[in-house]
């Protein structure tokens, strides 16, 4: 009778011990048991209030933002913000990434001149909507229409890329002489282009990625009137 009644003690210890160990271990998985668990998420830096296109900056526009999955190329600190420019309206609470930040103007014009190739110059275009999205070391295209002359037309004059590749060398910011406007490195005939294209067509420019520098150009035919009926049928 008292071995059956060992058994029964012994039989009931070991439950309880395997039921202990079973409790164990589902709080040492859910960080609870030790409080060594490490938090989830990240610290990044974020946007303390409402930033625009274009504005450069300040450490009090930033705050530290908790996020679980930090997104592709988040800023760590407030050092590699501060000073930038915002190439996109950013939201308040939103984490602050490299995409959105553009390196701001260089401040000292008289130095420009030595960024400069030999055979290069420096030409400033004017303003475009894409200018915000645009920094120092970006290539562009010029697309450009010519403006009717005489008796042509109107409609039948053609859009096309005029010049590919154009590096910029700054982006012109608000109280200077080029506010807003791009600065670009040409030779001296594309310089002459460039100057005649401004005065004589409608313009813009595009913003290339820089997956395809390396890449062959895309041969276009520009479009007219009869083209983009043909190609797009009204």
């Amino acid at each position: 009778m008292k071995s059956n009644r060992r058994n029964l003690v012994t039989l009931a210890a070991g439950v309880l011990l395997v039921a202990l160990a079973f409790v164990g271990a589902a709080l040492l998985g859910t960080g609870r048991g030790s409080g060594t668990g490490a938090p989830s998420g990240v610290d990044v830096i974020g946007a303390a209030r409402a930033i625009g296109t274009g504005h450069v900056i300040s450490a009090a526009d930033l705050s530290v933002v908790h996020v679980d999955i930090p997104p592709t190329g988040a800023v760590t600190t407030r050092d590699a913000a501060v000073g930038k420019v915002a190439r996109l309206d950013i939201t308040q609470g939103k984490p602050i990434t490299d995409a959105m930040l553009a390196a701001p103007a260089p401040v000292a014009g008289a130095k420009l001149y030595f960024t400069l190739p030999s055979g290069e110059v420096a030409l400033n275009v004017p303003t475009g909507d894409i200018s915000p999205y645009v920094q120092p070391g970006d290539e562009i295209d010029i697309i450009a229409t010519p403006h009717p002359a005489g008796a042509t037309a109107p409609g039948t004059t053609k859009t096309k890329i005029a010049l590919k590749g154009i590096r910029v060398l700054a982006v012109g910011t608000p109280g200077t002489p080029s506010a807003g406007n791009l600065v670009i490195a040409v030779t001296p005939t594309e310089a002459e282009a460039v100057e005649f294209i401004v005065k004589n067509t409608d313009f813009t420019y595009v913003l290339r990625s820089p997956l395809d520098f390396a890449k062959p150009e895309q041969s276009t035919s520009g479009m007219d009137l009869d083209t983009f009926k043909r190609a797009y049928g009204y």
